[in-house]
């Protein structure tokens, strides 16, 4: 009984690895990532690669509000920023259609199915209302996955400098807080 209690005090005291990971992905946003014609590309120059590095800074306040007021607000904060990312990476890409520029295009389909897939997974969380802890650990593992890829994407057919393996690292860091939260889930019930 008392080294039960003893193992919730210590994993109490150990912040999650989302907070610096989440950090670490917004953080990278000044980095670095893929090579330009002549020079670096700094994800801050291209708007519509926000949506992986804005999902840390999310990440890292899921990691710091876990429970009480403050988790309903993140909550409701992640509803609308993804609603909206969703629907601008939508505008950009049919602009991009449009106008043929082929150097946005190659940053947005990625970007599009990052935000698709996450804003589907918050409609579906609409059932979990009672069950936030669940709700959390989905979208860390979700969101931390469709970030690792995206970044993996660009490793595959870019030149990439350490930013974007710093991205990786960040995001596999998110991944995991979702799987360490989604498996304690699992033990405890």
């Amino acid at each position: 009984m008392q080294e039960a209690a003893a193992a919730k005090t210590t994993a109490r005291g150990i912040p999650p690895i989302s907070i610096p990971g989440g950090l670490l992905l917004l953080f990278c946003l000044f980095l670095p990532a893929v090579k330009g014609c002549d020079k670096p590309v700094y994800p801050y120059e291209i708007p519509v690669a926000y949506a992986p590095y804005l999902f840390g800074l999310l990440a890292a306040a899921l990691g710091v509000f876990r429970s009480g007021r403050a988790a309903k607000i993140v909550r409701t904060l992640t509803w609308a920023l993804s609603s909206i990312a969703a629907l601008a990476e939508g505008y950009f890409f049919v602009s991009g259609l449009k106008t043929n520029n082929h150097a946005e295009l190659r940053f947005l389909v990625p970007a599009l199915l990052l935000w698709v897939p996450l804003t589907i997974n918050l409609l579906e969380s609409v059932r979990w209302r009672e069950k936030a802890q669940l709700w959390r650990a989905l979208l860390l593992f979700s969101g931390g996955g469709l970030c690792l890829l995206f970044f993996l994407f660009f490793t595959a057919i870019e030149r990439v400098y350490y930013g974007m393996w710093l991205s990786i690292l960040g995001s596999a860091c998110v991944l995991v807080e979702g799987v360490l939260c989604w498996h304690s889930l699992r033990r405890q019930a």
